[in-house]
Formats: structure tokens, sequence, C-alpha cells
């Protein structure tokens, strides 16, 4: 599970790289906004020898801040990756637009790699719709029910079996139910 950071200029690589990532590679990937020093100094204190694997991806040219942050990962964390700028880029765009790009081909590998379907899941497809009102009644399974729990909760344990005995049902309002304390 990759921490993906960049510097303050470059904010929406590592958003870019989740969703990415997410979507095409189905990778979780945790982007740390705002001022990483205080997370990477801090969440990885006594944690960071438990034995999950742990990658930082170091997205564009680094800040002060961003290379302080690596050398307190490379203490902390498996393994830090610097994904840097591509030399001779005409400006922040075309070198934001390039490592888009690579971000897409690294989980276009991951999905092929692990021998994942690339494409969006159906329920994805399926939600999208729902949101933008093409096909409301499909995930609309709780229509004409005052109930919105998916199943009934007091029928479903009273027809277990046969020979299940229904308890008799608890009336607050009935004070022989009650314990005089």
């Amino acid at each position: 599970m990759p921490l993906l950071l960049a510097a303050p200029d470059a904010d929406a690589l590592p958003h870019a790289w989740q969703a990415l990532l997410a979507r095409v590679g189905k990778t979780l990937a945790i982007p740390v906004l705002g001022d990483p020093l205080p997370v990477v100094s801090s969440a990885f204190e006594a944690q960071h020898e438990k034995g999950d694997a742990k990658v930082a991806v170091l997205l564009g040219d680094p800040d002060p801040a961003l290379l302080l942050t690596r050398e307190i990962l490379e203490t902390r964390v498996d393994e830090v990756i610097h994904v840097a700028y591509l030399e001779g880029a005409a400006s922040s765009y075309a070198a934001q637009l390039a490592l888009w790009y690579f971000g897409a081909w690294v989980a276009a590998y991951l999905a092929e790699r692990y021998n994942t379907d690339p494409a969006d899941p159906a329920v994805l497809g399926l939600a999208q719709a729902v949101l933008s009102g093409e096909d409301s009644d499909r995930l609309n399974f709780n229509a004409g029910r005052d109930d919105l729990r998916r199943t009934d909760v007091v029928g479903g344990w009273q027809d277990d079996g046969e020979d299940a005995e229904l308890e008799e049902v608890f009336d607050a309002s009935d004070d022989d139910d009650l314990d005089d304390r």
C-alpha cells in the first residue's frame, strides 16, 4: 500500500495517482496531503517494524520539506521511490501530465500483473447511472417498504425452523414484564 506524496505545487498528483491505482490497478494508495512532516514523523514511530510492507512514492520535484520527509521515511518504510518529472518538460503542466500518463501505465501494469480486470467494476457503472438519474430504480430495493433494512429481522429469525417457538414479545408498557428494583 503506497503512500503518495508530492510538493505543494503538485498537490493534484497524489489524487490522480490514487484514482488511477484504485480504478485500473485495483490497488489502495494513500495520498498524504498538506504538510507531510507531522504524518511521517509520528505515524510510523512505533508501528514501522510490524511486518506490513510500506512504500512511499514521491511524485515530481521535491521541495525542502519533501526532502526532509524522504529522509525520515527512509528509516521507517521499506522503500522510498522518487518519480521525478521528465527532463526538458516545457511547463509544470506538461511534466505533471507526463507523470499522470506514467501513473496510468503503472496502474495498467498492476492490473495485468495481478490478473485483474482493469475496467471499472459493474457496481461503479451502476452507481454512476443511479446518481446521474439515468437508472434510478435499479438500486431501489426498498421500494414500498417502511422498514429500510434489506431483510426482515423478526421474520428472518422466527422462520428459522418449523419447530421454533415464538418467544413472548417484551412490552415496556406491561408492568408484569419489568423487574422490581
